[in-house]
């Protein structure tokens, strides 16, 4: 399974909006970062490199601590991400 989170935030300077893209699996209750720079987030020998937290917050968002978060500007970079993310699975 793989979640692909879109997060929009009001940017002031040359764009109404700053897009952050991360992507994640969970797969048999482990969750690995799919946009990791290395291969530390992978599972290796049964286990998980690292350890992320979901955490839930008032508002009814979640949120998984230290996963890796890309500024996007273009289609063309979210296409990238992607076929990234799907490499890494």
């Amino acid at each position: 399974m793989m979640i692909i989170a879109l997060e929009s935030y009001h940017y002031l300077h040359t764009s109404p909006y700053l897009l952050q893209v991360s992507m994640l699996e969970i797969y048999n209750e482990t969750i690995r970062d799919l946009l990791a720079p290395n291969k530390s987030s992978a599972i290796e020998n049964g286990t998980s490199g690292k350890q992320y937290v979901i955490k839930h917050d008032a508002n009814g968002n979640t949120h998984v601590s230290d996963l890796t978060i890309v500024d996007v500007r273009s289609t063309r970079e979210v296409s990238y991400l992607l076929d990234k993310a799907a490499q890494s699975r």
